[in-house]
């Protein structure tokens, strides 16, 4: 094989390459020998001397396809239609893997003339200034026989193609199709994906256009009758039954015939005919079965309420209400000596029962352990009356003191819940207890990083925990080895460098490390100070704001001369004093600094010369320059 152009006769080539195209495109027996003559045909025409012979080539090989697929047309329309699925399967299959055989014959074709040709994705999405609209963009051989078997076979008979498969799938629901003929539906609804997958967009398009949408129609139709048929033949158990039934066969099915992208539509559309519409009676059943614990109504019930928005939070706060109402039928009737350590087990007790529940039922969903928890706490805090103090602190004097020496000391927080009130009330008689409230103020000497740091810190797990909740994690955050893994995973992050100065700073808001001490080495690594300073009211009187007035006739206040200097002296740092405070009579006022990395006096402060200052200088430096010596 020769690779110089030469002098091609393009008639007596292309009716030689003609043959072994129509031997190619039906499948039949073509020699190795005769392959390879005609691949080189291919090249010969595409780079013929003196004119190329490749639009020419491109355009008679259309017409041929065009001609083959309008007689396969013929061909599949003579069966009729009742075998009108099997003779098209049996067209697609053979025109299929023949159009893949031909493209590969045409490669030189494809790669050096039409490919260049072609537009590119950024040019397709964004346009382009050489694009011109009314230009038919050539397609390579192998899009070239999709197209054509799209435009030609498909328009021509997807009404009826639809209806049949639409009749055929029908049938597999009722157990009535054949193995042959879940073959040829398959084949038949591939067929319609693949003529479209080479484009760049809009690959399913057809598919969706003319068979997903029916099929969707139909299917809905079919759980909505389906659904009123068992509303009036069966109980809530039966009904849940097959629909969960429903749903399992409807999902296989999707898998066997339909493309991947159709599958979670099949099932949403399931699910609203079959759940969503009827869980209104759903919910009404619910209460029966949290009632009277029927667990294997419970965990059918679950996974159909949980795809639904907000489905689960009728079956959850039921839940809630139950759990609540045993809890305190478990501590209501409690009586003798030993009532703190009753409490106690029979709260453990209620507690292991309906988590166990929730975690064969419901997965553990996060939703129901926090639903569990709540309740918990609504029994440990009950009161009977809202005089009486609830069974918790009730119970201080019988577990705490029982183990403490005499008058124990307690230490309260201003939070209304811990007044002495209600620890006295809790407290028995023969017992002498010394309360300590802690007073306001105080936290930062106490609890310093409760002042700053432990703030991030706690907005970290909680988001942590939202994204849990949100993404639907199988994780109970409840679990003591969770809990752990969270605080550890924090203490591990907040521990970065970066994080150094958020936890130092907390030091200087609680006034337990000097900013003096160390502001000078905060200068050289050029970071930023924040520290207070407070000053007296006698002080205060001297630079109080005074008021002032704009040109306008607006009124201001503003500090005092002396004090509207708006960066240090020394060190040349911009400042940024305020006072989140109103100052009160008789008490220091505390300023809250700021420092800002400024390398010398801002411009904005700098005092500019007057004009006959600015004159005087220029004359100045003007006699000073070196006079310039002419070269002689």
């Amino acid at each position: 094989m020769s690779l110089k152009p030469k002098v091609v006769d393009f008639g007596q080539t292309w009716n030689i390459l003609q043959e072994t195209v129509k031997g190619v495109i039906t499948l039949a027996d073509v020699p190795r020998a005769t392959w390879n003559d005609r691949f080189s045909d291919v090249y010969s025409l595409c780079v013929a001397y003196p004119e190329p012979l490749a639009d020419r080539l491109y355009i008679e090989t259309e017409k041929f396809l065009d001609n083959h697929v309008n007689q396969l047309l013929i061909q599949v329309q003579s069966h009729g239609e009742i075998g009108l699925l099997q003779s098209y399967h049996r067209a697609w299959t053979q025109y299929s893997q023949g159009i893949n055989y031909l493209h590969q014959l045409y490669l030189y074709l494809n790669q050096q003339h039409i490919k260049k040709q072609k537009l590119t994705e950024a040019e397709i999405i964004y346009g382009s200034p050489s694009t011109i609209p009314d230009c038919q963009e050539q397609k390579e051989i192998g899009e070239l026989g999709l197209y054509l078997w799209e435009n030609k076979m498909i328009a021509s008979l997807k009404d009826l193609l639809v209806t049949l498969l639409l009749e055929g799938i029908h049938a597999d629901r009722l157990g009535k199709a054949q193995p042959a003929t879940s073959d040829v539906i398959c084949g038949v609804i591939e067929s319609f994906v693949r003529v479209e997958e080479y484009k760049m967009k809009g690959q399913l398009k057809l598919y969706q256009d003319i068979f997903e949408g029916p099929f969707l129609k139909q299917s809905g139709e079919f759980y909505a009758r389906e659904a009123s048929e068992l509303l009036q033949q069966s109980n809530v158990t039966r009904y849940m039954e097959r629909v969960t039934w429903r749903l399992s066969q409807e999902e296989l099915r999707a898998h066997k015939f339909l493309h991947i992208t159709s599958v979670p539509k099949v099932r949403q559309c399931c699910e609203e005919k079959m759940v969503a519409a009827h869980v209104a009676w759903l919910h009404t059943e619910v209460d029966a079965m949290v009632e009277h614990e029927r667990r294997k109504d419970l965990s059918l019930i679950y996974p159909l309420l949980r795809p639904l928005p907000s489905g689960l939070a009728h079956l959850v706060r039921k839940l809630t209400q139950h759990v609540t109402n045993e809890g305190l039928q478990a501590i209501g009737s409690l009586h003798g000596d030993n009532v703190h350590t009753q409490f106690v087990e029979n709260m453990l007790e209620v507690h292991a029962k309906y988590s166990n529940l929730i975690k064969d039922l419901f997965k553990g969903d996060q939703v129901f352990v926090g639903a569990l928890d709540k309740a918990c706490s609504a029994v440990v805090n009950h009161r009977m009356s809202p005089r009486q103090l609830a069974r918790a602190p009730e119970l201080i004097g019988n577990v705490f003191l029982v183990h403490s020496d005499n008058a124990p000391i307690f230490l309260l927080d201003l939070w209304s819940g811990q007044c002495e009130k209600t620890v006295n009330e809790a407290l028995p008689n023969d017992k002498s207890v010394v309360l300590k409230t802690i007073q306001e103020g105080t936290t930062g000497q106490i609890q310093p990083l409760d002042v700053y740091g432990f703030r991030l810190w706690k907005n970290f797990i909680r988001k942590l925990s939202d994204l849990t909740l949100l993404m639907d994690y199988d994780l109970n955050l409840h679990e003591r080895n969770n809990i752990i893994k969270i605080q550890s995973l924090s203490h591990n992050k907040f521990s970065l460098p970066r994080f150094q100065n958020v936890f130092q700073y907390t030091w200087y808001k609680t006034g337990e490390q000097d900013e003096s001490e160390d502001l000078s080495s905060k200068k050289k690594r050029g970071q930023n100070l924040r520290f207070n300073f407070e000053i007296s009211p006698e002080e205060w009187s001297k630079i109080e704001p005074v008021k002032g007035m704009y040109k306008n006739g607006r009124e201001i206040q503003c500090l005092q001369a002396g004090w509207t200097d708006s960066y240090c002296t020394i060190c040349k740092a911009d400042l940024k004093i305020y006072c989140e405070e109103r100052p009160i009579d008789g008490k220091p006022i505390v300023f809250q600094v700021e420092t800002k990395n400024s390398h010398g006096i801002p411009p904005s402060n700098k005092r500019r010369l007057a004009g006959p200052q600015r004159i005087a200088i220029k004359k100045e430096l003007e006699c000073k320059k070196p006079k310039r010596q002419s070269r002689k």
